[in-house]
């Protein structure tokens, strides 16, 4: 009994081909897909190997916080502290 291989996915393929030095626009023609399709794989592997511990995720987090909380809400008088 023979057992298949799994498929692989497009996605494994352009990281395949980006890994064997193949030009972006070659992957794109040989697998039928976007230009941007093989930059937007290419720019996940490289945050991949750059690693999650390196990303400053409590800054991102800290600055959406200070942005909501300067909104002014419907209502508030903005020119208040001008008098």
């Amino acid at each position: 009994m023979m057992l298949l291989a799994k498929k692989k996915s497009k996605r494994d393929k352009i990281l395949q081909m980006l890994s064997q030095g193949y030009d972006v626009d070659y992957i794109a023609s040989k697998l039928k897909t976007t230009k941007q399709n093989v930059y937007k794989e290419k720019s996940k592997q490289k945050t991949l190997e750059y690693g999650k511990e390196n990303f400053r995720l409590p800054h991102a987090i800290q600055s959406k916080t200070v942005e909501k909380n300067t909104r002014f809400r419907v209502g508030q008088d903005s020119g208040s502290h001008l008098r």
